[in-house]
C-alpha cells in the first residue's frame, strides 16, 4: 500500500483524506496534545496498520528535547520557530519535544517502502524536510 507523510499532523483532516482514499498514512506531529487526538482519532487505522504516529519535531538535529512554542490564540501556528510560534504578540507556552531528522525519520518509518507522497506543514521548519530529502535515497516516486 502506497505510504503518504504526514508532516505536521495537527488534528488528523489531511491524514483522514489519504486514509479515505486507501493511502496508508505516516503521521509526524510535535504538539502531545494534537498526537494524543490523533491515536484516538485513528485508533482502529493503527490497529490495522494504515496508520503509525510519530511524536516529534522535526528538526536540523536529533535529540531527546527541543524547545516548542505552542501558540495558545492559533494552535497552528505551533512551532520550533520563535518567529512562527510566538508571533503577532500571541500568546504562548513552551515545552521541550523530542526531535529528529527527516531522513532518520525515513530511514527509521518508511525504509521499504513506497513513498507516494509527502505534506509538510510545519511552521518555520518545512526546510528541514527539504535539507533531510538531500541526505537519503528515500523520497517519493
Amino acid at each position: 500500500m502506497p505510504l503518504i507523510i504526514d508532516v505536521g499532523l495537527h488534528r488528523g483532516d489531511d491524514a483522514a483524506f489519504y486514509l479515505s482514499k486507501g493511502f496508508a498514512v505516516l503521521g509526524v506531529e510535535a504538539n502531545p496534545a494534537h498526537v494524543k487526538h490523533g491515536l484516538n482519532r485513528f485508533s482502529s487505522e493503527i490497529a490495522d496498520g494504515r496508520c503509525r504516529l510519530v511524536h516529534a519535531a522535526i528538526a536540523k538535529g536529533a535529540g531527546a528535547g527541543i524547545e516548542f512554542f505552542i501558540n495558545l490564540d492559533k494552535d497552528d501556528w505551533s512551532s520550533t520557530d520563535p518567529a512562527f510560534g510566538t508571533r503577532e504578540g500571541s500568546r504562548y507556552e513552551t515545552i521541550s519535544v523530542p526531535a529528529m531528522t527527516f531522513d532518520a525519520l525515513l530511514g527509521t518509518y518508511a525504509a521499504g517502502t513506497t513513498i507516494h507522497y509527502i505534506k509538510s506543514d510545519i511552521e518555520g521548519g518545512d526546510i528541514h524536510v527539504l535539507d533531510g530529502l538531500l541526505r537519503t535515497s528515500t523520497r517519493p516516486k
